[in-house]
């Protein structure tokens, strides 16, 4: 809800219409109204943070990462032509994690 200036309009005529004696509450009405608007805002982004915040799938690349990398590399390791195979899977699994963290 915005708060345009007809708002402020209505609520100063509403004010030099109903006279001094409603004054207080014609001003505790309008300033109400913006306490909400500022509320909801405040809501909204609030929202919005604790949303950004929330880890996703790429909270838990490091471990697969770290399990995948180790024991990959163990078991091409041993076999002939491994070692070939285990740096290519480091550089993959490097690159994954590069693109992960840019992404963030």
């Amino acid at each position: 809800m915005e708060l345009p200036r007809e708002e402020l309009r209505a609520a100063m005529a509403a004010r030099a219409e109903l006279g001094s004696e409603y004054e207080s509450a014609v001003i505790e009405g309008f300033l109400d109204k913006i306490e909400h608007e500022i509320d909801r805002r405040v809501d909204e982004r609030m929202a919005a943070q604790r949303q950004a915040a929330q880890p996703g799938w790429a909270s838990g690349l490091p471990y697969f990462s770290v399990f995948f990398g180790v024991g990959g590399t163990i078991a091409l390791v041993e076999k002939p032509g491994g070692l070939a195979a285990a740096i290519i899977m480091l550089i993959a699994l490097t690159v994954i994690n590069v693109v992960a963290v840019r992404r963030r």
